[in-house]
């Protein structure tokens, strides 16, 4: 039997290190803060890579979220592309308040840590830059899932910042899936016009189905 919808701080934590990509990524993000420690004292070039990465995080929650996750199931003669990715997504849309739909899924936390400490270490001209390379990454990729999370259930901290991006993120999931997709940071509709006045925003009727009926 699933636990009850948190409303206060402790349960919210338990509930989301429950889950494996939280877990994960938690002791991820911990293992290479710790191991940047031991690399010797932090740099300009430490705050250049951690400052680009916060300039770029909330682009590529944009493009991921458009382009990967409300990808549209296409047909190439007898082979249907369908990314799991998507149909996860699409599962999240139908039913946005189940928990269990909410994290990143495990075949994509796991395809994707590979590519990053890889990239990170052949990038980077030093193992301290690529473990501040890795490490920051992890620490908003944690920030990402706690952000997602706070947006589905009953408990969102008195904070500014919390507050707002989950009022984004409840009006891409109750008014509009064209709009507000990012989930951590909102400068991405900004940046690229997909944030609108909320009251002048029609109601869409695709916002559960993003259009595509279920098969079958």
């Amino acid at each position: 039997m699933s636990p009850p919808p948190p409303r206060t701080l402790g349960p919210a934590v338990r509930i989301f290190l429950r889950h494996f990509s939280p877990v994960v990524l938690v002791v991820l993000a911990t293992a290479a803060l710790i191991w940047r420690a031991t690399l010797g004292p932090l740099g300009l070039w430490d705050a250049a890579i951690v400052v680009g990465w916060w300039a770029f995080w909330p682009v590529q929650e944009w493009l991921i979220h458009v382009f990967i996750l409300h990808f549209r199931p296409r047909q190439l003669g007898k082979l249907r592309l369908d990314p799991l990715n998507a149909q996860k997504h699409r599962a999240h849309h139908r039913d946005p308040n189940n928990i269990e739909l909410v994290f990143i899924p495990w075949f994509s936390v796991v395809s994707s840590l590979p590519l990053l400490v890889a990239g990170a270490w052949l990038l980077a001209p030093t193992a301290a830059l690529a473990a501040t390379a890795i490490a920051s990454y992890l620490v908003f990729a944690v920030n990402y899932e706690w952000s997602h999370y706070l947006a589905h259930v009953p408990y969102t901290p008195n904070i500014a910042y919390y507050q707002r991006i989950c009022k984004a993120h409840t009006l891409h999931h109750f008014r509009n899936e064209q709009y507000w997709f990012g989930v951590s940071r909102t400068f991405g509709d900004v940046l690229l016009n997909t944030a609108p006045e909320a009251k002048s925003t029609p109601l869409s009727e695709t916002v559960r189905t993003l259009g595509i009926e279920l098969e079958g």
